[in-house]
């Protein structure tokens, strides 16, 4: 099996100054030149699709149904989506101009920044790396692209997608904290990162140096609210779909739920149901349901299992060392109760759903707005 090659410090200076370079050429300004690299990436994810199919599987333990739904059905999407749009949004647009500069037209033009720094993801590390890489691309840039190498299987296959391009248009970083440490003492011109809030907090100190801008995209816990007027079944099937699609390691995953007091134990009873209907009783056997990505957080999400202050509805098994960890839901008397939980001190980032009923609506959003911002609720 192919392991990844760590880039050193003097690897990555020599990456950036090759795209700094390259961008001084200016050859990125073409817009047939960015729509025919857009052609090659997508042809290239179409080559390397059964590899990634063959990535996802081993990094996430995802089927192949999973890997096209998460994937590349919305990699192709996007990239469509810019290609078809692309000299759209790169024509001047022309807008008033203040009577003070008359006579004279006044137009908006959109220039590239330059040097875009691209973190990837490792639940979704092909999409979260290539999507934001087309992105930059369509907007005439230079892209560094570091994948998330604790997906390392799927970070291989990122490096021969990206080879299939103009080496001047984008080079490839692979490593751990060290390369990212020295990627960061370069200068770029925009960084996107999908991770944590504590990485965008190191990324974004790191940024400031040279007031680089930074589009962070970092996960939260996210509420739910299920009122009295809701559709029962559906609110389960909405819930079950959205916290264990992935095993519950998607920054959008509801993480909490209130519901009305009144229709609790029938929500209750229906996400049991569910999840038993979803993985026909034996989830740890579903091709339906993931893995987590590594031993260390199948054994982080194994002690909440254990130690989370509330009434076990369902799951709550697992194992390590298959990086298994059960489709499961908590349920709490109260606010207090669930306050109190270790399941609130940080998002979960796994298959745990908790569920607590609610007498007055502002009790929850009091709740909510308490806490850091939700990515989503």
């Amino acid at each position: 099996m192919e392991k990844l090659v760590y880039d050193n410090s003097k690897q990555v200076k020599t990456k950036v100054d090759k795209l700094r370079k390259a961008f001084g050429t200016h050859k990125t300004k073409d817009l047939d030149y960015r729509i025919k690299q857009l052609n090659l990436l997508k042809a290239a994810v179409t080559k390397y699709t059964p590899q990634i199919e063959e990535a996802n599987k081993k990094d996430l333990g995802q089927s192949k149904f999973l890997s096209f739904f998460a994937t590349t059905s919305h990699f192709f999407l996007e990239v469509d989506h810019m290609i078809s749009h692309l000299k759209e949004w790169a024509a001047p647009r022309s807008v008033d101009t203040p009577v003070a500069f008359a006579p004279a037209s006044s137009y908006i033009v959109a220039e590239p920044l330059g040097v875009v720094l691209v973190f990837g993801a490792w639940n979704f590390n092909v999409s979260l790396s290539l999507i934001p890489m087309a992105t930059a691309i369509a907007a005439g840039n230079v892209v560094l692209l570091k994948p998330s190498e604790m997906a390392s299987n799927s970070a291989l296959v990122i490096e021969k997608i990206c080879s299939e391009l103009d080496s001047d248009l984008v080079q490839v970083c692979q490593g751990a904290q060290e390369t990212c440490e020295a990627l960061l003492l370069n200068r770029f011109d925009l960084i996107f990162l999908t991770g944590s809030p504590m990485k965008g907090k190191i990324v974004a100190k790191a940024a400031a140096e040279f007031l680089t801008p930074c589009i962070l995209e970092l996960g939260g816990q996210n509420p739910c609210i299920v009122d009295k007027n809701a559709n029962i079944t559906n609110a389960a099937l909405n819930l079950c779909s959205g916290r264990f699609f992935g095993c519950g390691q998607v920054c959008l995953s509801p993480e909490y739920v209130f519901v009305e007091e009144s229709m609790k134990d029938a929500l209750v009873e229906e996400l049991k149901k569910t999840v038993e209907h979803f993985y026909s009783g034996k989830p740890k056997e579903s091709e339906d349901f993931a893995r987590i990505i590594n031993t260390f957080h199948a054994e982080r999400l194994s002690k909440l299992c254990t130690n989370h202050g509330g009434k076990l509805i369902c799951g709550g098994d697992f194992d390590i060392k298959e990086k298994y960890v059960a489709p499961t839901i908590v349920e709490f008397k109260n606010l207090d109760e669930l306050a109190k939980s270790p399941l609130q001190k940080d998002e979960i980032f796994g298959p745990i759903l908790s569920v607590v009923p609610y007498k007055d609506l502002d009790d929850c959003i009091d709740y909510i707005n308490g806490k850091e911002k939700p990515l989503a609720m």
